[in-house]
């Protein structure tokens, strides 16, 4: 396999690097390989870190200043000793990899590693070996006869502390990973491989604008050109991001065109098979925002929404009640309902009932004085008429 400067590349990670995993990479590994494999990897949490998605082999190359036969060398080395996993997909003119980024073992454990400290002990001989190990040694103390007493939080120092700073600190806290969509129609490779930097810089390819790139597509049934048209349209190079709310914005009122479709009908746009359900009529931009939310927000595959539409539909008198759809699709949220089988099975449970939205009449049931007033006196009969007919005046009048 030869690595080309055009060959894509993503990376996956979990965490950053700490102190103590730089100080394992530039001392054992850097014994282990050189540093143009370290600074490789070290280069890979960087780009990361700063947001960027899919990149080129030929950018890390101009980065490190090295040729491609060497980034491919080092590539080599970093699965070798343990810091990274590679994956390969071979697309019509390139390959795509993800590189799977693993943490640094630290000092000690990598010394005592059954494979990697026996290279290491042959690569650089008992004295470095041994120097290593007392260099880096942690001091650990005898704490016989010593009484511990460290001072603990005190509460007291959050006495001034109210809602108005809970609200902010609140926006402060890092946001949930969100649920993982699946089964989406718009094909994400195929739109960036028709999409230019020059339209869409890859500075501003992060993961985050790329999914909902992604999602947008496969909820209103967006060709891969027609985003391309769209995204160009909101991309802002002052603020270097692209513009999200305005991308939703324009997808909503994009008129929708003749797109290949999936045979399961299941498999449809949420906006599309709405205006299929509507005999080819469009839907309006409000059911359009409401199947956005559904996707979204609540994180509804775009099939177990199908599923939902189709069952409102069938219920209430071919009315899509906002009301009563976000109610129904919270609650599928919270089970996690992820298919259409689960969902038809969620509609057919025997312990669910979903009642219809529409107007339902009102049956008062009136009491019978007859039966209630058995066994009263006519003088207590008299006073309980008399206490009803005020209670009557008493509404009324209000009215």
């Amino acid at each position: 396999m030869e690595l080309k400067a055009k060959d894509t590349y993503r990376i996956e990670s979990k965490d950053g690097l700490s102190i103590e995993d730089l100080e394992s990479l530039w001392n054992p590994y850097l014994a282990l390989s050189c540093a143009n494999t370290i600074g490789l990897y070290c280069l890979l949490h960087t780009e990361k870190a700063s947001g960027v998605s899919v990149e080129t082999h030929g950018h890390l190359c101009e980065l490190l200043d090295i040729r491609i036969e060497t980034l491919q060398k080092s590539f080599r080395i970093l699965e070798q000793i343990g810091l990274v996993e590679s994956y390969l997909r071979d697309n019509e003119d390139h390959q795509d990899f993800i590189y799977v980024l693993k943490k640094p073992l630290i000092l000690q454990n990598l010394l005592n590693h059954e494979a990697l400290g026996r290279a290491l002990y042959q690569k650089i001989g008992n004295a470095s070996f041994d120097q290593m190990k007392k260099r880096f040694a942690r001091s650990v103390y005898d704490k016989d006869g010593f009484t511990q007493i460290t001072a603990k939080f005190d509460p007291s120092a959050l006495l001034r502390w109210d809602e108005t700073v809970e609200a902010q600190y609140l926006t402060q806290q890092t946001r949930p990973q969100t649920v993982k969509l699946t089964h989406l129609t718009f094909d994400l490779k195929k739109f960036l491989q028709r999409c230019s930097s020059v339209v869409f810089p890859m500075e501003m390819r992060t993961q985050d604008t790329l999914e909902k790139i992604e999602e947008l597509g496969s909820i209103f049934g967006i060709s891969e050109d027609d985003m391309v048209r769209l995204v160009g349209k909101c991309v802002n190079f002052k603020s270097g991001k692209v513009d999200v709310e305005a991308l939703h914005k324009r997808i909503t009122h994009e008129p929708l065109h003749q797109t290949k479709l999936p045979d399961d009908p299941y498999r449809w746009p949420p906006v599309i098979f709405l205006k299929n359900k509507q005999n080819g009529i469009e839907p309006v931009d409000a059911d359009k925002r409401l199947l956005l939310k559904l996707v979204g927000e609540l994180r509804l595959n775009p099939e177990v929404v199908n599923v939902l539409v189709e069952h409102i539909l069938a219920t209430n008198n071919q009315r899509l009640n906002k009301a009563y759809v976000e109610k129904i699709a919270m609650t599928w949220s919270r089970l996690g309902i992820k298919s259409v089988e689960e969902a038809k099975k969620e509609i057919d449970s025997p312990q669910v009932s979903f009642k219809s939205a529409g107007t339902r009449k009102r049956n008062d049931v009136m009491p019978t004085f007859e039966e209630e007033t058995q066994g009263l006196s006519e003088a207590e009969r008299a006073e309980l008429f008399e206490s009803l007919n005020a209670l009557g005046g008493k509404k009324h009048g209000k009215d």
